[in-house]
């Protein structure tokens, strides 16, 4: 009887040790998520990247392309950069169709963006440095991608995250949409690369194009940021498409976030078929200079809006 007894005692202490430790792990459990739910994220603008993710179509081109090319950047990574940074090559972050930088805040920009082991960050870096670090080199010799709806306002939502709504020169209540008013279509030519091309016949004198969704930035620190914060492919092809205007107010640097940015440049005199001009709210537009038949492109005159070494006063560029 009393070893009955003491077989008893000894089940119910072992049932006692298995709930205590059942109890601490589920406390321990809590705990941890509490932790984690309290602790900082130092991604950018963590709650707009929950509503505004880039299109899974865009990232599958640009992931497919980037896969592609990583065996060739490990090879060119000692040369291309300074010898301060080779020892941490194995850390530095890809810069994928999905990834986005890490920032710390800082007392002179609201949102400072740092990728070790590069020479471009929030506060530093030319437009050149932006090219070598990105490897937009890379992409040369790949079909350059004509961008959807859904792509156009991811980057429209970038900008504003990067800008803050009270200095975005988007609309505030329409991120979608175009800043054409006549039908055209974007295609490739054959040595000019991408290009906006008419659907119907266009008359000369009709407005064809406002940069209604044209991201304008009055500090360097927020075009690097825009750089830095895109996937790498579109950051490439922001190089490309921006340009400087001046304004009475100071230089300001833009990139047309719709197809806007495929027009192509003339490449001999009197072949642009549009003209551009600035209305005194600092929009600029675009008219039909000449009959446009269907199928052709629409070509333009850059230096009619263009103010190149306004690069230099925004410190985007060396050189005046």
């Amino acid at each position: 009887m009393m070893r009955t007894k003491t077989i008893l005692q000894n089940v119910f202490l072992l049932l006692a040790c298995i709930i205590r430790v059942s109890a601490s792990r589920e406390s321990g459990a809590s705990s941890l998520d509490a932790d984690a739910s309290a602790a900082p994220d130092n991604t950018v603008d963590t709650e707009f990247h929950k509503e505004a993710r880039i299109p899974e179509s865009t990232s599958a081109k640009i992931a497919q392309q980037d896969t592609e090319l990583d065996d060739d950047e490990e090879a060119d990574d000692e040369d291309e950069y300074d010898n301060e940074y080779e020892n941490e090559e194995d850390d530095q972050d890809d810069h994928d169709g999905d990834s986005f930088f890490e920032a710390d805040q800082n007392e002179q920009n609201p949102r400072v963006i740092q990728r070790r082991g590069y020479k471009t960050n929030t506060n530093a870096g030319f437009l050149v440095d932006f090219h070598q670090d990105l490897k937009c080199s890379d992409f040369h010799h790949t079909a350059s991608p004509i961008h959807d709806d859904a792509t156009w306002v991811f980057m429209r939502s970038v900008y504003n995250a990067i800008v803050g709504p009270s200095n975005s020169t988007l609309p505030n209540d329409d991120l979608y949409g175009s800043g054409w008013s006549v039908p055209v279509y974007v295609g490739h030519h054959p040595f000019m690369g991408r290009g906006v091309f008419a659907q119907q016949f266009i008359a000369q004198g009709t407005p064809i194009w406002r940069n209604k969704y044209t991201a304008r930035f009055t500090q360097g620190w927020q075009f690097r940021n825009f750089l830095l914060t895109l996937p790498r492919q579109l950051s490439c092809d922001v190089l490309i498409w921006s340009y400087v205007i001046q304004l009475d107010s100071g230089v300001q640097a833009c990139t047309d976030l719709d197809a806007g940015s495929f027009v192509n440049q003339a490449l001999r005199e009197g072949e642009a078929n549009t003209g551009l001009e600035f209305a005194p709210n600092a929009h600029l537009s675009a008219t039909a200079t000449k009959d446009i038949v269907p199928g052709e492109q629409l070509i333009a005159e850059y230096g009619d809006f263009s103010y190149p070494s306004g690069w230099y006063n925004l410190g985007l560029s060396q050189w005046w």
